[in-house]
């Protein structure tokens, strides 16, 4: 008989990646995993000698590639290194956009560091990211050079007992930008970002598991443009962000696991340039459905479906209230101690591959992972 898995939210102990929490709904903040090292960098403690590839989604519009590898220190804790994740804050890349530079970003690294103390874990992780360009001589008509950097700083700390599994985790982030030509200047002023996250897990070694979680962002940002020294336009961005929910998973017989989660979620982003403009979206409520099960011993098949109802506002009497609705489907091949994650396209079921109805793409997200002696 074949075993299934009715999901909405997956507080469980799984080896995953992004892609599998993105078919599954991309709720990564009740899916405990190997993909929370990057928001609670101590949960490299459990997943050792490991490297994963993200190849993210392929298209013309949006393309991106990370990946991570962690390692023991023996008795001296866990080491981690991430290669080319995007942490650019929102706020700061609109005050580029806003500034009118014209300018790219490239992440970098993530180092990060975890020890396990018995029941008591703690992670640090530091961020670097940026570009460098320059051409011509100073003060000359064919003079440009352009910059972006951004640093991060944060850790968490988690506490696992047998009733309550908890995990608080904050980073600062800090970004400028400048781009400079023989008689303009484009550059940014006081680009910081603050995260904060927590989550509880009630019972999780129990038949019944319960997730809570908070996370808040506060973000500001600002540019000012400059002809010959002269101060010509400037403007403010203030950027939040607030997100709770919670899951409830019950397991009367294993591998049966029922869950249900909802969360909510508000942005504001407010503009300073001359009139105050404001800008909300509000997320209530988001929901999750899914299933996951193993099909073969080296396959496993799952489906996800977002149901989300939004509510857009700004300061003019006008209000937009939207309901969409996504369905994902995906797959993982499972190879000794290898993996591979896919997310399909969602014409794949209808069109299936590229020989039989032309499709010019069959995944959507594809990761990579293998776990070494």
């Amino acid at each position: 008989m074949k075993k299934f898995i009715i999901i909405l939210t997956i507080p469980v102990i799984l080896l995953a990646t992004d892609t599998r929490v993105s078919t599954l709904g991309g709720e990564e903040e009740l899916i405990v995993d190997i993909s929370n090292i990057h928001e609670y960098p101590s949960y490299m403690n459990y997943y050792k000698n490991r490297v994963v590839g993200e190849l993210g989604r392929f298209s013309d519009i949006q393309k991106y590639q990370s990946g991570f590898l962690i390692l023991p220190l023996w008795k001296f804790g866990t080491i981690g290194l991430v290669l080319h994740r995007d942490h650019f804050p929102e706020a700061m890349d609109t005050a580029m956009i806003e500034s009118g530079a014209k300018l790219n970003y490239e992440p970098w690294f993530d180092v990060m560091y975890a020890m396990r103390i018995k029941a008591f874990s703690f992670g640090v992780k530091y961020e670097k990211g940026g570009t460098y360009h320059k051409e011509g001589t100073e003060n000359h008509v064919d003079y440009v050079k352009d910059m972006v950097n951004l640093d991060g700083l944060g850790g968490d700390i988690s506490l696992n007992l047998k009733p309550l599994t908890w995990n608080f985790s904050f980073i600062w982030r800090f970004a400028q930008f400048s781009s400079e030509t023989s008689h303009t200047e484009k550059k940014s002023k006081g680009n910081k970002e603050m995260n904060i996250a927590t989550r509880f897990i009630l019972f999780p070694e129990g038949k019944v598991k319960i997730p809570v979680f908070f996370k808040y962002t506060d973000a500001d940002a600002g540019w000012e443009s400059r002809v010959e020294d002269t101060l010509t336009e400037s403007g403010d961005i203030n950027f939040s962000y607030i997100k709770t929910g919670f899951g409830f998973l019950y397991s009367p017989t294993p591998p049966l696991t029922i869950i249900t989660g909802i969360y909510y979620k508000n942005t504001s982003r407010k503009f300073y340039t001359g009139d105050t403009i404001t800008e909300l979206t509000t997320v209530l409520p988001g929901l999750i459905v899914g299933a996951e099960g193993k099909i073969w011993n080296w396959l496993e098949g799952r489906i996800g479906m977002v149901k989300l109802a939004v509510l857009n506002e700004n300061n003019e009497p006008v209000k937009h209230v939207s309901s969409p609705y996504d369905f994902r489907s995906g797959l993982t091949f499972l190879l000794g101690d290898f993996w591979l994650d896919l997310r399909l396209e969602d014409e794949f079921l209808f069109k299936g591959p590229f020989f039989i109805g032309g499709s010019e793409s069959s995944a959507a997200e594809i990761s990579i992972g293998y776990k070494f002696k």
